[in-house]
């Protein structure tokens, strides 16, 4: 066998191989379209499943925040904006 003949294997192998995964994309891509008319024609388990993901995010954040030491402004603090009793965020007036 040549070098231009090994050359020209080794080019149709690649081109198979090329083949093969443009096959193998084109079968996932079908089921992903599957699963979105799924969701188009029937939207409730997904708006069900986005509810549900919002309020263990929203728990979580609530949950990060109490653990950070973040509070409510608390109506002993004084006036707005004035937070030297409380270990939250101090607002710094800049002029």
């Amino acid at each position: 066998m040549t070098e231009e003949q090994a050359r020209e294997v080794r080019a149709r192998e690649a081109v198979e191989h090329l083949q093969q995964a443009a096959l193998e994309m084109i079968a996932a891509m079908r089921v992903v379209l599957d699963l979105a008319e799924e969701a188009v024609r029937d939207p409730e388990p997904l708006v069900g499943a986005a509810s549900s993901s919002a309020q263990s995010i929203l728990a979580a954040l609530l949950k990060l925040g109490a653990d950070a030491g973040v509070h409510k402004h608390d109506s002993e603090a004084g006036a707005a904006g004035d937070h030297r009793g409380s270990s939250g965020v101090q607002r710094i007036r800049v002029s």
